[in-house]
């Protein structure tokens, strides 16, 4: 992983200094797609190789991205997530050394996600405690 991202990070407060302390000295692989070792494993690399020419993809299927460690971590060790503050919600992270606060719906909007009120379906409690009997 050295060489992939040399970015200072400046920390908020020592709280996540030491969060991104205990993140940095967990293992942390470079970004790839699709993962050839999960792909054997699972038998279909040969289906995922004939899939990806067919679409013109054969350099995305050998694309090896950078991971830019540093900024992960800041994120990860900055992030704050808290569904029930206040009436919205909100999340909050750094990101380049600036503070970023979303209300959830925003967050989620960012994200891509459907925040609608009927994102949800409505499925009886019961469904899901009649697995446990």
């Amino acid at each position: 992983m050295q060489g992939f991202d040399d970015m200072h990070v400046a920390y908020r407060d020592n709280a996540q200094r030491e969060r991104y302390i205990a993140l940095y000295q967990r293992p942390m692989a470079p970004t790839r797609y699709p993962d050839q070792h999960c792909m054997e494993a699972l038998g279909i690399e040969l289906s995922i190789r004939f899939l990806s020419h067919q679409l013109h993809w054969d350099a995305f299927a050998d694309d090896l991205s950078n991971t830019y460690k540093n900024l992960t971590l800041e994120f990860l060790s900055s992030f704050d997530y808290d569904p029930y503050s206040g009436p919205d919600g909100y999340a909050a992270f750094r990101l380049f050394g600036v503070e970023y606060s979303f209300s959830q719906k925003e967050f989620g909007d960012l994200l891509g996600f459907q925040t609608t009120p009927d994102a949800i379906p409505e499925t009886p409690l019961g469904y899901f405690l009649g697995i446990f009997r």
